[in-house]
């Protein structure tokens, strides 16, 4: 007889039943009150039990399977499912109350549409094919019998001993569950490096309570493109047996996730007297599975080390920083076969490049850019990237940063700014104003010139002062000497005037110099 067929057969004898040789109940209040029907057992052609059994499972389409029946048996029936391939039957084993079998190797006489539909609640304990029920059921009253079921006959003379009345037994409450959450919504599989900062593990904790106890919490997920699922325990890391939080952490790595798609998963709890709880209590929750692909080297933390500027000194005046240094650090699982710097110079139209090396300043990718060794002539943008090349061939590269070039300027000399004449008319009049002005930046004169100066009356304070801003200009062609011409003024108020001038140069450049300031006793006459 199987493990089945001999717990009903004791949970019938102990209610003063005959003794059957089948799982079987027959008649009476059990099988009024389940509203179940019988079907005869036949081979069920799985290769996941012995030729010519039945496979008992714990949900349609979910293994392994709990036990086999052998042909020639009956089951008593509970519900089916929607489409009517499996059939929900009686279960009567510690931890369980029901189980599933397919409809296909089963002859039933009679219809099973008239069966409740019903959707399976996974058990968390699986009891093994051997398991034997607990104390016998005992009678507490004697009820006249429901009516059966529509009992149809199966490829076997069903059994006709009924029992006079059925079991009234206190029901224990199932495990409650609550709160059923993800530390995270994606977690990724990387094979090689090529994420390392991605979250590649998830923490899934629920709330667990239950008046007798809980004996364990076990969570069931499904990795992406799995057909059944896994089982993981949980551990109770708050709380007690009765009430608490518990946790497990799954490890895409660790646990073998590595297709992307959706991680399917719910958990279950079975108290200490093997009632168990379910949540979600149909369905399944979900997170994010990604698998990292290989894009090309990943580029961080670059940097050039004179910031955004830098300095051409053709004449040799001192300037800096004429050089830079540029690093970045640059990895990839694969490895990594080649990083280069491409630059820009102001004015050009194509980059040039140069290797850089992970030697001079481990372990970071390093390249110097110098103005006058790379030949960075012109004033302007410069403009820089780097290039990163895997051993797989793949590439990856920055954006592009820009250098402001500057010329160092050689200040220009000059040779006094001074008035060509310290007397003018008391009258309306003018005031000429020359300096001689060299800059090796600019050789051979054409430099921009402008004299700044101020006339006051130094015996008379309460006299307003005249001021103002005079381009000069050479005197000559390829002259280093530049003059120029105040606004007119009244000669008379400044009968006795102070002129203080000064002289600002801007070479083709950029570059200015400012002289120093002269200050000139002025008088009419």
């Amino acid at each position: 007889m199987s493990a089945i067929g001999g717990a009903f057969a004791r949970g019938v004898a102990s209610l003063g039943g005959p003794q059957v040789a089948a799982a079987i109940v027959v008649g009476g209040i059990v099988v009024g009150g389940l509203g179940g029907a019988y079907v005869a057992s036949r081979s069920s052609g799985s290769s996941a039990v012995p030729s010519g059994e039945l496979a008992v499972y714990p949900c349609p389409d979910q293994g392994p399977a709990l036990m086999s029946v052998k042909g020639g048996q009956k089951l008593l029936v509970t519900g089916r499912t929607e489409d009517g391939t499996w059939l929900r039957i009686h279960y009567p084993l510690p931890g369980r109350t029901e189980a599933w079998v397919q409809t296909s190797p089963l002859t039933v006489d009679g219809a099973t549409a008239s069966l409740p539909v019903v959707t399976c609640l996974p058990e968390l304990a699986v009891a093994s094919p051997d398991a034997q029920p607990g104390p016998t059921l005992t009678a507490v009253a004697n009820f006249a019998p429901s009516a059966a079921p529509t009992a149809v006959a199966a490829s076997m003379t069903a059994p006709t001993a009924s029992p006079s009345a059925g079991p009234i037994v206190a029901p224990n409450a199932k495990p409650s569950l609550t709160a059923l959450g993800a530390s995270t919504s994606k977690i990724s599989y990387d094979t090689a490096s090529y994420c390392p900062t991605a979250v590649k593990k998830v923490s899934l904790r629920v709330k667990a309570s239950d008046a007798t106890g809980l004996s364990g919490v076990m969570l069931f997920w499904r990795e992406p493109g799995a057909a059944s699922y896994a089982q993981s325990a949980m551990t109770r890391t708050a709380g007690t047996a009765s009430s608490g939080t518990w946790q497990v952490t799954l490890d895409t790595t660790a646990n073998g996730i590595t297709r992307a798609g959706k991680l399917a998963y719910y958990t279950v709890a079975m108290d200490t007297a093997g009632a168990t709880g379910r949540l979600p209590a149909s369905g399944a929750s979900s997170i994010t599975v990604a698998v990292c692909a290989n894009t090309g080297p990943t580029i961080t933390s670059v940097s050039s080390s004179a910031g955004s500027s830098l300095y051409v000194d053709p004449l040799g005046a001192g300037c800096s920083p004429t050089t830079t240094n540029i690093t970045a650090a640059v990895n990839d699982g694969d490895g990594i076969k080649s990083v280069t710097l491409f630059y820009r110079r102001p004015g050009s139209t194509t980059y040039s490049s140069k290797a850089m090396d992970n030697q001079t300043v481990p372990p970071k990718w390093y390249a110097n850019l110098d103005t006058l060794g790379d030949k960075v002539a012109q004033t302007g943008t410069l403009s820089w990237y780097i290039r990163a090349v895997d051993r797989k061939g793949l590439a990856s590269q920055t954006k592009a940063a820009s250098i402001t070039i500057r010329r160092c300027d050689s200040e220009a000399q000059f040779d006094g700014v001074f008035p060509t004449s310290q007397t003018y008319a008391c009258s309306s009049t003018t005031i000429g104003i020359g300096t001689y002005a060299n800059d090796a930046d600019q050789p051979g004169g054409g430099l921009k010139v402008v004299f700044h100066w101020t006339l006051s009356n130094p015996r008379v304070p309460a006299t307003r002062a005249v001021s103002g801003v005079v381009n000069g200009r050479p005197v000559a062609r390829g002259s280093n000497r530049y003059e120029g011409t105040t606004a007119s003024f009244n000669g008379k108020t400044f009968y006795a005037g102070l002129l203080t001038v000064y002289a600002v140069t801007t070479d083709k450049y950029g570059g200015t110099t400012t002289s120093s300031t002269g200050k000139f006793s002025m008088s009419c006459q």
